[in-house]
Protein backbone atom coordinates (compact mmCIF):
# COMPACT_ATOMS: atom_id res chain seq x y z
CA UNK A 1 0.00 0.00 0.00
CA UNK A 2 1.61 3.08 -1.20
CA UNK A 3 2.67 5.71 2.19
CA UNK A 4 -0.18 8.33 3.12
CA UNK A 5 1.23 11.60 2.91
CA UNK A 6 -1.93 13.42 4.00
CA UNK A 7 -3.83 13.87 7.10
CA UNK A 8 -6.25 11.15 5.94
CA UNK A 9 -6.89 8.84 3.26
CA UNK A 10 -9.29 10.95 1.69
CA UNK A 11 -7.37 13.95 1.22
CA UNK A 12 -4.65 11.31 0.29
CA UNK A 13 -6.78 10.53 -2.88
CA UNK A 14 -7.86 14.52 -3.53
CA UNK A 15 -4.20 15.78 -3.57
CA UNK A 16 -3.18 12.39 -5.76
CA UNK A 17 -5.95 12.98 -8.32
CA UNK A 18 -5.18 16.45 -8.28
CA UNK A 19 -1.25 15.98 -8.67
CA UNK A 20 -2.78 13.46 -11.94
CA UNK A 21 -4.55 16.54 -13.30
CA UNK A 22 -2.11 18.82 -12.83
CA UNK A 23 0.45 16.12 -14.75
CA UNK A 24 -1.69 15.73 -17.59
CA UNK A 25 -2.35 19.41 -18.24
CA UNK A 26 1.53 19.60 -18.57
CA UNK A 27 1.76 16.92 -20.69
CA UNK A 28 -1.10 17.83 -22.80
CA UNK A 29 0.06 21.40 -23.09
CA UNK A 30 3.20 19.92 -24.25
CA UNK A 31 2.69 16.78 -25.91
CA UNK A 32 -1.05 17.24 -27.39
CA UNK A 33 -3.48 14.33 -27.25
CA UNK A 34 -2.15 11.62 -29.10
CA UNK A 35 1.79 12.63 -27.79
CA UNK A 36 0.69 12.22 -24.24
CA UNK A 37 0.70 8.59 -22.67
CA UNK A 38 -0.99 7.53 -19.10
CA UNK A 39 2.78 6.25 -18.42
CA UNK A 40 4.51 9.84 -19.05
CA UNK A 41 1.42 11.26 -16.65
CA UNK A 42 1.34 8.64 -13.37
CA UNK A 43 5.59 9.59 -13.79
CA UNK A 44 4.93 13.76 -13.64
CA UNK A 45 2.55 13.08 -10.76
CA UNK A 46 5.17 10.55 -9.33
CA UNK A 47 2.71 7.83 -9.17
CA UNK A 48 2.28 4.18 -10.32
CA UNK A 49 0.18 3.41 -14.08
CA UNK A 50 -1.73 1.27 -11.98
CA UNK A 51 -2.50 4.02 -9.35
CA UNK A 52 -3.97 6.42 -12.12
CA UNK A 53 -5.79 3.59 -13.41
CA UNK A 54 -7.35 3.82 -10.16
CA UNK A 55 -8.68 7.69 -10.97
CA UNK A 56 -9.17 7.38 -14.46
CA UNK A 57 -9.75 4.45 -16.73
CA UNK A 58 -8.91 5.67 -20.09
CA UNK A 59 -6.98 8.81 -21.44
CA UNK A 60 -10.48 10.29 -22.66
CA UNK A 61 -11.76 10.00 -19.50
CA UNK A 62 -8.72 11.60 -17.69
CA UNK A 63 -9.37 14.50 -20.69
CA UNK A 64 -12.32 15.16 -19.90
CA UNK A 65 -12.58 15.28 -15.89
CA UNK A 66 -9.77 18.17 -16.80
CA UNK A 67 -11.81 20.36 -19.06
CA UNK A 68 -15.13 19.27 -17.20
CA UNK A 69 -13.81 20.65 -13.46
CA UNK A 70 -11.30 22.92 -14.36
CA UNK A 71 -13.14 24.94 -17.33
CA UNK A 72 -17.00 25.39 -15.93
CA UNK A 73 -15.87 26.84 -12.39
CA UNK A 74 -13.73 29.93 -14.30
CA UNK A 75 -16.98 30.28 -16.71
CA UNK A 76 -19.77 29.82 -13.59
CA UNK A 77 -17.61 32.87 -11.98
CA UNK A 78 -17.50 34.97 -15.25
CA UNK A 79 -21.01 34.80 -16.04
CA UNK A 80 -21.81 35.73 -12.40
CA UNK A 81 -20.22 38.76 -12.45
CA UNK A 82 -21.76 40.06 -15.92
CA UNK A 83 -23.18 43.71 -15.23
CA UNK A 84 -26.85 44.29 -15.62
CA UNK A 85 -28.06 45.52 -19.00
CA UNK A 86 -30.35 44.72 -21.77
CA UNK A 87 -29.88 41.44 -24.22
CA UNK A 88 -27.58 42.64 -26.53
CA UNK A 89 -25.54 44.46 -23.57
CA UNK A 90 -25.34 41.26 -21.64
CA UNK A 91 -24.16 38.93 -24.69
CA UNK A 92 -21.61 41.71 -25.11
CA UNK A 93 -20.81 41.32 -21.69
CA UNK A 94 -20.33 37.78 -21.58
CA UNK A 95 -18.04 37.93 -24.84
CA UNK A 96 -15.80 40.16 -22.79
CA UNK A 97 -16.02 37.87 -19.64
CA UNK A 98 -15.19 35.22 -21.63
CA UNK A 99 -11.96 36.65 -23.21
CA UNK A 100 -10.88 37.79 -20.09
CA UNK A 101 -11.20 34.38 -18.77
CA UNK A 102 -9.02 33.35 -21.94
CA UNK A 103 -6.62 35.80 -21.16
CA UNK A 104 -5.63 34.50 -17.99
CA UNK A 105 -5.74 30.71 -18.81
CA UNK A 106 -4.64 30.28 -22.23
CA UNK A 107 -3.02 27.22 -21.70
CA UNK A 108 -6.55 25.83 -20.22
CA UNK A 109 -8.24 27.35 -23.95
CA UNK A 110 -5.30 25.95 -26.01
CA UNK A 111 -6.10 22.49 -24.40
CA UNK A 112 -9.70 22.94 -24.63
CA UNK A 113 -9.92 24.65 -28.20
CA UNK A 114 -6.51 22.71 -29.73
CA UNK A 115 -5.89 19.61 -28.15
CA UNK A 116 -9.83 18.86 -27.41
CA UNK A 117 -10.10 18.30 -31.29
CA UNK A 118 -7.81 15.88 -31.43
CA UNK A 119 -10.59 13.67 -29.60
CA UNK A 120 -12.93 11.19 -31.34
CA UNK A 121 -16.44 13.00 -32.25
CA UNK A 122 -18.73 11.45 -29.35
CA UNK A 123 -16.09 12.94 -26.95
CA UNK A 124 -15.58 16.13 -27.96
CA UNK A 125 -19.40 16.25 -28.03
CA UNK A 126 -19.22 15.84 -24.20
CA UNK A 127 -16.02 18.09 -23.48
CA UNK A 128 -17.82 21.15 -24.99
CA UNK A 129 -20.73 20.86 -22.22
CA UNK A 130 -17.96 22.55 -20.47
CA UNK A 131 -19.00 25.59 -22.09
CA UNK A 132 -22.29 25.68 -20.70
CA UNK A 133 -21.87 28.46 -18.24
CA UNK A 134 -21.12 30.73 -21.12
CA UNK A 135 -23.51 29.28 -23.88
CA UNK A 136 -26.38 29.20 -21.66
CA UNK A 137 -26.12 32.82 -21.00
CA UNK A 138 -26.05 33.57 -24.61
CA UNK A 139 -28.82 31.05 -25.34
CA UNK A 140 -31.11 32.82 -22.65
CA UNK A 141 -30.22 36.45 -23.87
CA UNK A 142 -31.43 35.39 -27.43
CA UNK A 143 -34.62 34.50 -26.00
CA UNK A 144 -34.73 37.51 -23.87
CA UNK A 145 -33.60 39.71 -26.75
CA UNK A 146 -36.03 38.52 -29.49
CA UNK A 147 -39.16 38.60 -27.00
CA UNK A 148 -38.07 42.30 -26.44
CA UNK A 149 -37.99 42.83 -30.09
CA UNK A 150 -33.84 43.93 -29.74
CA UNK A 151 -32.61 40.83 -32.08
CA UNK A 152 -34.39 39.45 -35.10
CA UNK A 153 -34.13 35.96 -36.28
CA UNK A 154 -36.67 33.62 -38.65
CA UNK A 155 -34.82 30.58 -36.26
CA UNK A 156 -34.09 31.87 -32.67
CA UNK A 157 -32.08 28.52 -32.29
CA UNK A 158 -30.01 29.05 -35.43
CA UNK A 159 -29.45 32.78 -33.81
CA UNK A 160 -28.24 31.76 -30.78
CA UNK A 161 -26.03 28.83 -32.36
CA UNK A 162 -24.49 31.62 -34.54
CA UNK A 163 -23.69 34.30 -31.98
CA UNK A 164 -21.95 31.46 -29.91
CA UNK A 165 -20.06 30.02 -33.28
CA UNK A 166 -19.59 33.51 -33.61
CA UNK A 167 -17.59 33.41 -29.67
CA UNK A 168 -15.62 29.99 -30.40
CA UNK A 169 -14.43 31.20 -34.00
CA UNK A 170 -12.78 35.10 -32.13
CA UNK A 171 -10.99 32.58 -29.78
CA UNK A 172 -9.65 29.64 -32.02
CA UNK A 173 -8.56 33.08 -33.85
CA UNK A 174 -6.71 34.44 -30.99
CA UNK A 175 -4.99 31.11 -30.11
CA UNK A 176 -4.36 30.64 -33.97
CA UNK A 177 -2.20 33.82 -33.76
CA UNK A 178 -0.70 33.67 -30.31
CA UNK A 179 -2.59 35.45 -26.78
CA UNK A 180 -1.70 38.73 -26.74
CA UNK A 181 -3.47 41.78 -25.48
CA UNK A 182 -4.24 43.72 -28.39
CA UNK A 183 -4.63 41.03 -30.62
CA UNK A 184 -7.51 39.71 -28.45
CA UNK A 185 -8.94 42.93 -28.21
CA UNK A 186 -8.61 43.53 -32.05
CA UNK A 187 -10.50 40.20 -32.59
CA UNK A 188 -13.31 40.88 -30.18
CA UNK A 189 -14.23 44.30 -31.13
CA UNK A 190 -14.85 42.63 -34.49
CA UNK A 191 -17.02 40.42 -33.12
CA UNK A 192 -19.11 43.13 -31.44
CA UNK A 193 -19.29 45.19 -34.07
CA UNK A 194 -20.91 42.73 -36.28
CA UNK A 195 -23.34 42.04 -33.21
CA UNK A 196 -24.11 45.00 -33.19
CA UNK A 197 -24.68 45.69 -36.74
CA UNK A 198 -25.51 42.23 -37.47
CA UNK A 199 -28.27 40.98 -35.65
CA UNK A 200 -29.84 44.25 -34.00
CA UNK A 201 -33.51 44.28 -35.32
CA UNK A 202 -34.46 46.60 -38.15
CA UNK A 203 -36.83 49.73 -36.98
CA UNK A 204 -38.66 51.19 -39.89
Amino acid sequence: MPRIRAGSIAEHKLQTRTALLDAAFRSFVSNGFAGTSLTDVASLAGVGRTTLYEYFPNKEELFLALVEERVPPLLDAAVAELPAGDPLERIEAAYRAAFEVLGHNVQLALVLFHVGRELPAHVRDRMWRALDPINLELAEQCKQGLAAGLLQADDPALLHQTIADLLVGAVDQVLAIGYSENAAESILRARLLFLRGGVRAQRL
